[in-house]
C-alpha cells in the first residue's frame, strides 16, 4: 500500500511540474506566436501590393514594410481616428459567416483598421468571408485613386487544392493588378465591387474577374465578401483624403 501511494504521490508530482513548464514555456512563447502572426500578415499586406519578399529575409520584409506602409485607424464614416493604437483593436471571425468583427475594449466597435502604401502608392484592407469548406481570409489593395484594384492576397483558408485553393495562384490573383483596370466604383460613383464570373472572358470588363472552374461556392463567397468588406469602407473610398 505504501510503495502505492509513493507512486501515486510521485506521477501527481511530475504531472505538475510538467503542467508548470508547459505553461511557463506557453507564456514565454506567446509574444514571439503573437510577433510571428504580425509578420506573416505584413508579408501578406506586402503581396496585396504587388511587393515580392520571396528575395527579402525576414529582418528585411520587416524593416521594408514598416517603411512603407503605415496603419491607421478609422471609423464606418470614414472619419481618422487619432488617439487609438491598432494593437488594441481586436480581430474576431464571427463564425457563422466568417466576417472579422473587430473589437475595442471588447465590444464590436465603429473603427477600422485600413493600410496606406507609399510604394505603390495605394490602400489596404482586410478581408475574409466563408468559402466552400472554410473562412478565407486575406487583403484587398485599392489604388491611390481608391477606385482601381491594386492587388488581393490570401493569408489563411481551407479551400481545396486546384479548386477553390486556386485563389493563392498567380492566374487568379494577377487579375487584381492595377494594370488590369478593374474598378470598385461605376461610372455612376455606385459601389459595386468586383465580382467573379464563372463564364470567363472578363477582359475589358471593369467590374468582374474571372472565376474558378469547379469552386463555384468558392467564387460566390468571395464575390459577396470582397462587397461586404468594400462596404465598411464605403465613405472613406468616397471622400478625398489622400495620405501624407
Amino acid at each position: 500500500m505504501k510503495d502505492r501511494l509513493k507512486l501515486i504521490n510521485f506521477v501527481m508530482i511530475v504531472a505538475f511540474i510538467v503542467s508548470l513548464l508547459l505553461a511557463v514555456a506557453n507564456e514565454f512563447l506567446k509574444e514571439r506566436k503573437n510577433t510571428n502572426v504580425r509578420n506573416d500578415k505584413k508579408e501578406s499586406i506586402l503581396g496585396a501590393v504587388g511587393i515580392d519578399t520571396d528575395a527579402m529575409t525576414y529582418d528585411e520584409m520587416v524593416t521594408f514594410f514598416d517603411q512603407n506602409i503605415s496603419e491607421m485607424i478609422i471609423d464606418t464614416f470614414g472619419n481618422i481616428i487619432d488617439g487609438i493604437d491598432p494593437k488594441d483593436l481586436k480581430w474576431v471571425e464571427d463564425k457563422s459567416n466568417g466576417r472579422t468583427m473587430f473589437l475595442y475594449d471588447n465590444k464590436e466597435s465603429p473603427y477600422l483598421p485600413i493600410y496606406y502604401s507609399s510604394s505603390p502608392q495605394g490602400y489596404i484592407i482586410p478581408i475574409s468571408g466563408k468559402g466552400l469548406w472554410s473562412t478565407l481570409k486575406g487583403y484587398f489593395a485599392i489604388g491611390q485613386d481608391k477606385n482601381t484594384a491594386l492587388g488581393i492576397t490570401f493569408y489563411k483558408h481551407k479551400e481545396t487544392s486546384g479548386l477553390g485553393g486556386e485563389v493563392d495562384k498567380d492566374w487568379f490573383q494577377d487579375q487584381f493588378t492595377f494594370n488590369k483596370n478593374k474598378k470598385i466604383f461605376n461610372d455612376q460613383g455606385e459601389l459595386v465591387s468586383i465580382s467573379l464570373n464563372q463564364r470567363k472572358g472578363t477582359q475589358g470588363k471593369k467590374h468582374e474577374v474571372d472565376g474558378i472552374s469547379g469552386a463555384t461556392v468558392t467564387s460566390k463567397g468571395l464575390t459577396n465578401f470582397l462587397k461586404s468588406d468594400l462596404k465598411r469602407y464605403e465613405y472613406f473610398l468616397k471622400d478625398s483624403y489622400v495620405a501624407e
